[in-house]
């Protein structure tokens, strides 16, 4: 399996659009089949507009890396296959 995303690296969530850092690498089981899967801690902002740090874990494929600066990296072709 060839990760793309190393612990410490900064990535985006294709679907919510939340930014934050790598922390570990997990798995989910879905119909018998083995999905790798990444957990990033991100910082989000709640009703009252203050900031809190969470963790989200997803596919691995719903993730895409970005730059320290918050930047969207540029997407490879692999990015560009699962998209």
């Amino acid at each position: 399996m060839n990760i793309l995303l190393n612990i410490g690296d900064y990535a985006c969530h294709r679907s919510t659009g939340n930014v934050g850092k790598v922390v570990a690498y997990g798995h989910q089981l879905i119909d018998s089949v083995y999905l790798p899967t990444l957990k990033v801690e991100v910082q989000v902002v709640n009703e009252t507009g203050m900031k809190k740090r969470t963790f989200i874990e997803d596919v691995f494929q719903e993730w895409m890396r970005v730059d320290q600066g918050g930047n969207l990296g540029e997407q490879t072709e692999t990015d560009l296959a699962i998209a």
